[in-house]
Protein backbone atom coordinates (compact mmCIF):
# COMPACT_ATOMS: atom_id res chain seq x y z
CA UNK A 1 0.00 0.00 0.00
CA UNK A 2 2.94 2.30 -0.39
CA UNK A 3 2.21 3.80 -4.17
CA UNK A 4 -0.50 5.77 -5.51
CA UNK A 5 -2.65 4.59 -8.83
CA UNK A 6 -3.21 6.50 -11.57
CA UNK A 7 -5.75 6.67 -14.22
CA UNK A 8 -4.65 9.39 -16.61
CA UNK A 9 -6.94 8.43 -19.58
CA UNK A 10 -10.49 9.37 -20.45
CA UNK A 11 -12.56 8.47 -23.30
CA UNK A 12 -12.83 11.97 -24.50
CA UNK A 13 -9.88 14.26 -24.74
CA UNK A 14 -11.59 17.07 -22.43
CA UNK A 15 -12.71 15.15 -19.56
CA UNK A 16 -8.06 14.24 -19.18
CA UNK A 17 -6.14 16.21 -17.14
CA UNK A 18 -3.40 17.35 -19.62
CA UNK A 19 -0.35 15.42 -19.32
CA UNK A 20 2.51 17.86 -18.53
CA UNK A 21 -0.06 17.70 -15.14
CA UNK A 22 0.39 14.11 -14.57
CA UNK A 23 4.20 14.28 -15.14
CA UNK A 24 4.20 17.46 -12.93
CA UNK A 25 2.85 15.96 -9.92
CA UNK A 26 4.78 12.57 -10.38
CA UNK A 27 7.78 14.85 -9.88
CA UNK A 28 6.27 16.73 -7.19
CA UNK A 29 6.24 13.67 -4.83
CA UNK A 30 10.11 12.60 -4.88
CA UNK A 31 9.41 9.86 -2.34
CA UNK A 32 6.12 8.50 -3.43
CA UNK A 33 5.60 5.33 -5.90
CA UNK A 34 2.90 5.27 -8.77
CA UNK A 35 1.03 2.39 -10.55
CA UNK A 36 -0.30 3.90 -14.03
CA UNK A 37 -3.70 2.09 -15.00
CA UNK A 38 -4.81 2.26 -18.62
CA UNK A 39 -6.16 0.92 -21.82
CA UNK A 40 -3.70 -0.36 -24.39
CA UNK A 41 -4.55 2.42 -26.85
CA UNK A 42 -3.00 5.06 -24.42
CA UNK A 43 0.39 5.32 -25.36
CA UNK A 44 0.79 8.35 -23.73
CA UNK A 45 0.92 7.19 -20.33
CA UNK A 46 4.62 6.26 -20.96
CA UNK A 47 5.80 9.49 -20.71
CA UNK A 48 4.56 9.68 -17.27
CA UNK A 49 7.08 6.85 -16.36
CA UNK A 50 9.54 8.32 -18.44
CA UNK A 51 9.48 11.23 -15.66
CA UNK A 52 10.49 8.86 -13.03
CA UNK A 53 10.88 5.29 -14.29
CA UNK A 54 12.57 4.06 -10.89
CA UNK A 55 9.09 4.83 -9.04
CA UNK A 56 6.26 4.68 -12.01
CA UNK A 57 5.21 1.32 -13.16
CA UNK A 58 3.22 1.12 -16.13
CA UNK A 59 0.10 -1.36 -16.18
CA UNK A 60 -1.55 0.23 -19.31
CA UNK A 61 -2.72 -2.48 -21.05
CA UNK A 62 -1.97 -5.06 -18.86
CA UNK A 63 -4.86 -5.59 -16.39
CA UNK A 64 -8.49 -6.48 -17.03
CA UNK A 65 -11.43 -4.96 -14.93
CA UNK A 66 -10.91 -7.35 -11.66
CA UNK A 67 -6.98 -6.56 -11.76
CA UNK A 68 -7.37 -2.88 -12.05
CA UNK A 69 -10.21 -2.80 -8.82
CA UNK A 70 -7.47 -4.91 -7.02
CA UNK A 71 -4.23 -2.14 -8.01
CA UNK A 72 -6.79 0.28 -6.95
CA UNK A 73 -7.75 -1.55 -3.75
CA UNK A 74 -4.25 -2.00 -2.50
CA UNK A 75 -3.07 1.70 -3.57
CA UNK A 76 -3.36 4.82 -1.21
CA UNK A 77 -4.76 6.83 -3.09
CA UNK A 78 -6.70 6.77 -6.95
CA UNK A 79 -5.62 9.84 -9.09
CA UNK A 80 -8.11 9.05 -12.09
CA UNK A 81 -10.14 11.26 -14.77
CA UNK A 82 -13.31 10.62 -16.07
CA UNK A 83 -12.86 7.35 -16.52
CA UNK A 84 -14.15 3.56 -15.63
CA UNK A 85 -11.41 3.31 -13.06
CA UNK A 86 -12.66 6.16 -11.72
CA UNK A 87 -16.16 4.23 -10.91
CA UNK A 88 -14.20 1.46 -9.11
Amino acid sequence: RDFLALAPSAAHALKRWPLDYWIRLVQSLPSARFVILAGPADQFVDAIRLAAPDRVVNLAGRCGLRESAAVVALSRVLIANDTGVLHL
